[in-house]
């Protein structure tokens, strides 16, 4: 996996995963242009914001759920649903015994319906059952790996999935071309910077952006950013599980050095 690219190296992982909790540090080494290392995917909690308005009512050994699923009209998703006995305090697995607008290529709408033939899966419903459907764009739905489309330019990028989490495999190369550094304005377009001025390079290696325009002029954790749609810049938080899944920092330096 390719953490970062600087200039025309592939290996220098140790400044990405090193500390990403210093973020001012980076910051201040304005000369140090960045890639768009990797962005990650939290399915459960970055979909959430596509289904809204989620109804049920129970018709006798099964369960009709409703949902509105927001998003561009030329997407599909993969649609899963959770239910919870205790008010959404655990979740479990997605519920097997499902049908109707569940599963893959569900297309956005309002009153989207799934029937649960709940009686398959529990001995009785609680007055505490709570439903969780979770969108995903459909490229990205199963296995450990795959390929997912950026829509905004049709770039098709590799991902990867390392412990609960979904990682670009791949280095972002989106924006519009600019010859220095110190051109990247905050002027509602995404600037990229390439190596040596040659769009050989990001074609071949992705493209390099400040950190203003990286994280799009905001200076809070977990922000879209330069990120494709249902993608963000990772956090603190989700760096540190991503190190402690690979087995401690130099556990995951060693990892990745050898990808």
């Amino acid at each position: 996996m390719i953490f970062c690219h600087w200039l025309n190296t592939l290996n220098l992982v140790n400044f990405t995963i090193g500390n990403m909790v210093k973020f001012k540090k980076l910051r201040d080494c304005y000369s140090l242009l960045l890639v768009a290392f990797i962005f990650i995917l939290q399915s459960l909690n970055l979909n959430a914001q596509q289904v809204k308005d989620i109804k049920f009512v129970q018709r006798g050994s099964q369960i009709s759920i409703t949902y509105d699923l927001d998003g561009p009209r030329t997407k599909v998703w993969y649609i899963e649903i959770f239910a919870s006995d205790n008010g959404g305090l655990t979740w479990g697995l997605p519920l097997k015994h499902v049908s109707g607008e569940v599963g893959r290529t569900i297309q956005p709408g309002w009153n989207k319906n799934i029937i649960w033939e709940w009686h398959k899966e529990r001995l009785r419903i609680p007055d505490s059952l709570r439903f969780m459907i979770v969108a995903r764009p459909d490229e990205i739905i199963e296995g450990n790996s795959g390929v997912f489309t950026d829509f905004r330019n049709g770039i098709k990028y590799k991902w990867v999935k390392i412990g609960r989490q979904i990682w670009m495999a791949e280095n972002l190369n989106y924006g519009n071309l600019v010859q220095n550094p110190e051109d990247h304005k905050n002027n509602g377009d995404c600037e990229k910077f390439c190596y040596n001025n040659a769009p050989l390079y990001c074609d071949r290696y992705g493209a390099l952006y400040s950190w203003d325009e990286l994280m799009g002029y905001v200076s809070a954790e977990g922000v879209q950013g330069i990120c494709p749609e249902q993608w963000h810049i990772p956090t603190s938080a989700e760096w540190e599980e991503l190190i402690l899944f690979l087995g401690g920092r130099m556990a995951a330096y060693l990892r990745v050095r050898q990808l």
